[in-house]
């Protein structure tokens, strides 16, 4: 449904289209609300609309048509739950470090009859085995806060290398008032110990694309409790064709 109506786009007046687009929506998360309240055995504690899954799976459809999406730290794969099935006929890699969760996670989407997705182990600082613009698509999903000033710079250079439409980061944002020398984000402790990053990503674009390229939007509803996603989790969005 949602590829339809993304075809339509450019038949139907803005506003109607919106309306649309926003009525399903609101019909699609009111059954993932009602399939998360039976697997809790009780009402979900916030509601998905306007949550982190929420807003990357809507920018992920806002982006088609595409063929071909990258999600850099995929984890089990779980951000392609929505959007594989959705575009069945566009093609979904992942790429994460950690060889179990990508084993795991590819017996999952299989079972879920989602043959249109390969996870593939791999670093995100090293995605050298991809060429130049070879996904329309490549997204993050709270990834980048792990990576720290030696490497963060590099891994965004390199998701833009590899898009030829659009990059798309689901991580946590916040603007700073930069100084010569100084870094674009902070470093957080996280409760259960370790540390994350909070980076200023229009500071860390702006040399790689130019700012007017650029859009950041705050996740309207976080859900995640973890580190800081409820004040700095946001949507970055960077168009890479004009």
């Amino acid at each position: 449904m949602i590829a339809l109506l993304m075809r339509l786009r450019p038949f139907l007046p803005q506003d109607v289209w919106q309306r649309m687009r926003d009525a399903y929506w609101r019909c699609y998360w009111r059954r993932e609300e009602k399939a998360e309240a039976r697997a809790l055995s009780g009402a979900p504690r916030s509601r998905i609309a306007g949550s982190e899954r929420a807003v990357l799976a809507e920018a992920i459809a806002d982006s088609y048509p595409f063929s071909s999406l990258l999600e850099v730290g995929c984890a089990y794969g779980q951000n392609f739950y929505t959007c594989a099935a959705q575009f069945p006929h566009s093609r979904f890699t992942g790429v994460d470090l950690d060889a179990e969760k990508v084993k795991e996670g590819q017996a999952l989407l299989l079972r879920r009859g989602l043959g249109n997705v390969v996870l593939e182990e791999g670093d995100a600082a090293d995605l050298s085995r991809y060429a130049a613009r070879s996904f329309d698509l490549v997204i993050s999903c709270a990834c980048l806060l792990f990576c720290g000033p030696a490497a963060v710079e590099h891994v965004l250079a390199e998701m833009i290398r590899v898009s030829a439409k659009k990059v798309l980061l689901l991580e946590q944002h916040e603007e700073r008032t930069m100084q010569s020398g100084s870094l674009a984000g902070s470093c957080r402790e996280r409760a259960g110990g370790g540390t994350y990053w909070v980076w200023d990503y229009g500071a860390l674009l702006k040399p790689l694309v130019g700012g007017e390229q650029i859009s950041i939007t705050k996740v309207p509803a976080p859900r995640w409790d973890m580190e800081s996603w409820r004040s700095t989790g946001a949507l970055i969005e960077v168009r890479l064709n004009g």
